[in-house]
Parts: C-alpha cells; structure tokens; sequence
C-alpha cells in the first residue's frame, strides 16, 4: 500500500486530476500514512506537529 501511494502522484492522469504541485500530494499522502499507522498517541503527535508554526533554519557557523 505505501509504496502504490508513493508511487500514484507519478502516473500521469493522478497527477493531471489534481490542482497541486507534487511535492504538497506526496506530503499530503504521507501524513495519511502516519494516521494510518499511529496510535491514539502518535494521532495527537502528528496533529501537534502539524499545527506548530516551523522556524527557520539560521546559520550559527558566523
């Protein structure tokens, strides 16, 4: 199942029926996978995760 879900954005006429960019549907059908796999735990993780607004990466090498 995971890997025809990976593999589905590619085939040509998935891809034309949908009104997004590749990498948002594979994104998209990855978080799927997570709810699929996770338990009431890991559900409230992912919706945390997802909520959390995502900080920059800075360079401290300077």
């Amino acid at each position: 199942m995971r890997i025809e879900s990976i593999n589905l954005p590619f085939q040509r006429s998935f891809y034309d029926a949908m009104k997004t960019d590749l990498g948002t549907l594979q994104k998209e059908i990855f978080i799927l996978f997570l709810y699929g796999i996770a338990t009431p735990k890991g559900t409230r993780m992912i919706n945390k995760y997802r909520t959390e607004k995502i900080k920059p990466l800075t360079d401290d090498t300077n």
